[in-house]
């Protein structure tokens, strides 16, 4: 009696395993790889390790605590002429060191405004960098600067959600699949650089990968120093769950 007891339960034991680990319809065919899941972090207070002042892991410099050197590039960011905003943010970290702060800020004011880069691709650019580097300060600062170049709802949409540039126009959907291919893998493909050189030209190409080479510096200086967005601007960037 007990063994035939025995038989039946685990004839049910085999039948609940086999249920449970069947298939749902259609799922033979599921993608291995989901598509990834965003979430919009919200503003709860800063850190214990944040200063107050300058939102960061480190205290503002103040004109008068600087050298000749350092005085002469914090007037040259607070000079409205110079088109920055200020010691906030990225720029006041280039007064910890000043010498190479001064050629630092020199390359971004070209390659943001010099450098022959229209406006439009530029902060594709930008955005392509900041969302593969998940930098919540730089994406924020720079969505709306890149509708105000132009740049369209539909395609910040794209980069902010890593979704494949389909109906794009070609030069943007070449932009977004080199930006990416060159932060993500440990090579560019030769049709990549092709395609992009073929849409860019050789010269201007050469700028827009040392533009996304100096926000890259830009968003790894703001990780080491957790900057903060300021308490009323809303984060904007997705940020992986």
């Amino acid at each position: 009696m007990k063994q035939k007891v025995f038989s039946v339960l685990i004839v049910l034991l085999s039948g609940a395993i086999f249920l449970g680990c069947s298939p749902t319809p259609g799922s033979e065919e599921a993608s291995s790889s989901p598509a990834p899941t965003f979430r919009i972090p919200s503003q709860q207070g800063m850190p214990p390790d944040i200063d107050p002042e300058s939102r960061s892991r480190l205290p503002l410099k103040h004109r008068e605590d600087l050298d000749a050197d350092g005085q002469d590039l914090y007037d040259f960011f607070v000079n409205p002429a110079s088109r920055t905003e200020g010691v906030m943010g990225p720029r006041g970290f280039y007064l910890y060191s000043t010498r190479a702060g001064r050629h630092l800020a020199l390359a971004n004011e070209y390659l943001r405004f010099e450098s022959g880069l229209d406006a439009r691709t530029r902060e594709l650019a930008i955005l392509l960098t900041a969302r593969e580097m998940n930098a919540q300060y730089q994406w924020t600062a720079h969505e709306s600067t890149a509708l105000e170049a132009g740049l369209e709802p539909e395609v910040i949409e794209v980069v902010k959600y890593k979704q494949e540039p389909e109906g794009l126009k070609e030069q943007d959907t070449v932009l977004i699949r080199y930006t990416r291919e060159l932060l993500r893998e440990t090579e560019l493909s030769s049709e990549t650089f092709s395609q992009a050189v073929k849409e860019f030209g050789e010269d201007q190409l050469v700028t827009l990968t040392f533009l996304i080479g100096n926000y890259v510096r830009t968003s790894l200086t703001l990780k080491a120093v957790n900057m903060q967005l300021a308490s009323d601007r809303e984060p904007l960037l997705p940020m992986p769950e």
